[in-house]
């Protein structure tokens, strides 16, 4: 599996600043601890899974702040396929998170309709109450003829305490085609009605 990194975005978070941010931490993962997490991802996590997972190094996240369980966050690049495809497997990517408490959860973020090509950049927007950020990945994928950049939203999930893809409002902000970094995500963000996190 070849992984290419963007040479138009560098890797990096966008954090916003306001008084929000002051209950919420995050910070790079070491490459040891990047290691340690991601030897916990198995086939039960992601189903269909052909070889190791390769976690983003440089996007890898340790999340912490009030009134929320800290996490920590990678996302993944991986060969995956069914059995109608098994002879092909697709490039996919995913998110990683593992919980303090010892729970973690795996959420593909393009659900097996293009080849994911490179993760871009990864962001984060604090809730307005105490729950963890909402994510914000930005990601390509290999269409016919060339690479194009999708925009995944993850929000908290209250009930199940989990994080859960957004897939209305990560196809909305696709579509624009305004959806370049993760500083044109949050700006269409605050123009759309109605997408805090649940």
């Amino acid at each position: 599996m070849k992984y290419r990194l963007s040479g138009a975005l560098f890797l990096a978070v966008f954090l916003t600043i306001g008084s929000a941010w002051a209950q919420t931490k995050m910070r790079l993962l070491s490459s040891d601890e990047v290691a340690a997490s991601a030897a916990k991802l198995s086939s039960s996590l992601i189903p269909g899974i052909v070889d190791s997972p390769h976690a983003i190094e440089d996007q890898s996240f340790s999340v912490e702040g009030s009134g929320f369980q800290s996490f920590l966050l990678l996302p993944v690049k991986y060969e995956w396929s069914n059995q109608a495809n098994s002879a092909n497997p697709a490039d996919r990517c995913g998110v990683f998170v593992e919980y303090s408490a010892g729970a973690s959860q795996f959420l593909p973020i393009d659900e097996g309709l293009w080849t994911c090509f490179s993760f871009d950049a990864v962001g984060f927007v604090a809730a307005t109450n105490p729950a963890p950020p909402r994510l914000l990945i930005l990601y390509s994928v290999l269409l016919a003829t060339h690479d194009e950049q999708y925009a995944s939203i993850m929000d908290w999930n209250a009930s199940s305490k989990k994080y859960v893809w957004n897939q209305k409002l990560s196809n909305r902000l696709t579509l624009s085609g305004k959806a370049t970094s993760i500083a044109e995500i949050k700006r269409l963000l605050k123009g759309y009605e109605g997408t805090k996190s649940k």
